[in-house]
């Protein structure tokens, strides 16, 4: 569960990008099972304070979910390993108010963000997010268990923790 107060810190800094980036970008980084695209599907669906949900554009592992039609959704996937600076997408970023950007590795795509949440988990609880989700959890859990992030250049950082019921920031 997420109390929408949990956004009020992050909230209160995207209002002060809002000031020198249209839109201000949000990325969402952590190791895989962590709970990164809990976080943006909240977002995508609840929205924040003083941002509306349909004012804000999620991007989570190169895929996108667009308003078509005004009350249609399609999904737009434009995957890449190369930094593309998310060149994609940018034809939807007008009339948002937030992009948010899930990856592991966000410095593939990206050079830059105005506010970076890394989010973080037991191992335990990893590894049970990772069984439950795919068929191949345990060799997931194995591969990305030398995680280190290289985060692109940033303006704000937060630290989420995630124990399962609950996001924090420590």
């Amino acid at each position: 569960m997420i109390h929408p107060a949990f956004w009020q810190p992050v909230a209160e800094q995207i209002q002060h990008a809002q000031c020198t980036a249209q839109p201000p970008m949000m990325c969402i980084t952590g190791n895989s099972g962590c709970g990164k695209s809990t976080l943006g599907r909240w977002l995508r669906k609840q929205g924040m304070p003083g941002i509306k949900p349909r004012q804000i554009l999620v991007i989570d592992d190169g895929v996108a979910r667009i308003s078509f039609l005004g009350l249609l959704k399609r999904r737009l996937r434009f995957r890449s390993k190369e930094k593309d600076h998310l060149a994609p997408f940018q034809p939807y970023f007008a009339g948002k108010k937030l992009v948010v950007f899930i990856s592991c590795h966000p410095s593939r795509r990206i050079d830059s963000c105005d506010i970076l949440l890394q989010v973080r988990c037991s191992d335990d609880l990893r590894l049970a997010q990772l069984r439950q989700r795919e068929s191949d959890g345990d060799k997931r859990y194995q591969d990305t268990a030398h995680y280190q992030l290289q985060p692109p250049r940033h303006r704000w950082a937060f630290n989420v923790q995630n124990d399962g019921q609950h996001f924090r920031f420590v």
